[in-house]
């Protein structure tokens, strides 16, 4: 989020959570984010009638 030559790191982040996706405040939060979707993609691949997790990334 915060690399890159246009746009602030908080627009960045506004725009990622606009979409949809969960965008954490510190890198601990990022990955509990990361853990929660794979697990929700584990447990649908063992077809438990879940929904899938929102997990799409605009670039």
């Amino acid at each position: 989020i915060v690399s890159g030559s246009s746009g602030t790191a908080a627009a960045k982040k506004e725009a990622l959570e606009a979409a949809g996706v969960k965008v954490g405040k510190t890198p601990s939060e990022t990955a509990g984010i990361a853990r929660s979707v794979l697990e929700t993609a584990d447990h649908r691949e063992e077809g438990d009638g879940r929904a899938p997790a929102q997990a799409s990334a605009t670039p």
